[in-house]
C-alpha cells in the first residue's frame, strides 16, 4: 500500500487497488463519480497486477472512445464486441481464436454501458479460464442501450470498491455541483 500511495494514489484509490488485488474473488466492482480517478486507479491496478502476478491485463469497453481511453492508459484494449468475437467459442467449431489464461485480468470500463448479455459472457469466459474481471464505472450514469442494469446490481452488492474523493475539478463548487448532478439534484444547475 505504501508503494501505491507513493505512486500518487489517494487513500480511497489505494484501498480499492489493494482490495481488488487481495480479494481472491473472480470478479470485483470499482465505482466512483466522475473525476474520482477511476482511470488513474485502473492504471495503477494494471501495473500492480502485472508486477505481482505476471498476468496479462486486457481493457474492455463497449464504446470505442472508452476503449481508446484504456489504450491511452497503456492497457491492451479492445471493445467488448471484438473481444467476444475473438475469445468466445465459435458456434460451429467450438474453438476460440484467442484464449484467456489463468491469472489474466479483464478490466471492463464504463461497465454500465455494457449489456447484461455482454457482462455475463465476459464473466463466464474469465471464470472458465481462471481469469479475474473488474467491472468499473459509475452506476449513477447512463445505462446500456440493450438490456442492462447488471452493473448497477453489481455495484450494490458486497465487495464493491468505491472511490469517493473527486479530484478532477479545481473549484470546490464544481465538485459539489458534479456530485449533486450525479444524485439527480436539479439545484446544482
Amino acid at each position: 500500500e505504501v508503494e501505491l500511495a507513493a505512486a500518487g494514489l489517494s487513500p480511497d484509490q489505494v484501498a480499492a487497488v489493494a482490495g481488488i488485488l487481495g480479494s481472491g474473488r473472480v470478479g470485483d466492482v470499482l465505482v466512483g463519480p466522475a473525476g474520482a480517478g477511476k482511470s488513474h486507479t485502473v492504471s495503477a491496478l494494471a501495473a500492480a497486477w502485472n508486477e505481482r502476478t505476471g498476468g496479462r491485463v486486457l481493457g474492455l469497453a463497449t464504446s470505442q472512445i472508452a476503449t481508446q481511453n484504456l489504450a491511452g492508459l497503456g492497457l491492451a484494449a479492445v471493445n467488448t464486441s471484438r473481444f467476444l468475437a475473438a475469445f468466445a467459442p465459435d458456434p460451429v467449431t467450438g474453438q476460440a481464436r484467442q484464449r484467456l489464461g489463468a491469472g489474466d485480468l479483464l478490466v471492463v470500463d464504463e461497465a454500465g454501458m455494457s449489456s447484461t448479455r455482454e457482462l455475463h459472457a465476459i464473466a463466464t469466459l474469465a471464470a472458465a479460464a481462471g481469469a479475474k474481471v473488474v467491472f468499473t464505472g459509475d452506476h449513477a450514469q447512463l445505462d446500456a442501450v440493450e438490456a442492462g442494469g447488471m452493473f448497477a446490481h453489481l455495484a450494490e452488492t458486497v465487495g464493491t470498491h468505491e472511490l469517493t474523493v473527486v479530484h478532477r475539478f479545481t473549484a470546490p463548487w464544481e465538485r459539489e455541483a458534479s456530485l449533486q448532478l450525479r444524485a439527480g439534484d436539479h439545484a446544482a444547475v
